[in-house]
């Protein structure tokens, strides 16, 4: 399974990084053969102005077609990201 980790408006940690892939690997590991990629982008919809607006949008492509797709926003990026999955 291939996992993407994408950003807008935002910077991620290394840290973060690790632990959306670790997360990821260890939750869909029996689902392995069915999902073909996976993609997550995070985001911060406010920009500079601040507040609780981190998103994070979780994609994954099914080996028999199709998409399933979860979102949610947070105050910060782990929490959105835990939400989301």
């Amino acid at each position: 399974m291939r996992i993407d980790i994408g950003c807008r408006k935002v910077t991620i940690s290394r840290t973060l990084r690790t632990f959306i892939r670790n997360h990821l690997t260890k939750r869909l590991q029996r689902f392995a053969g069915a999902i073909l990629a996976a993609k997550v982008e995070l985001s911060d919809r406010n920009g500079r102005r601040g507040g609780g607006d981190k998103q994070c949008r979780v994609q994954l492509t099914l080996a028999r077609g199709g998409q399933v797709v979860r979102d949610d926003i947070r105050a910060n990026l782990r929490n959105a990201f835990r939400c989301a999955m």
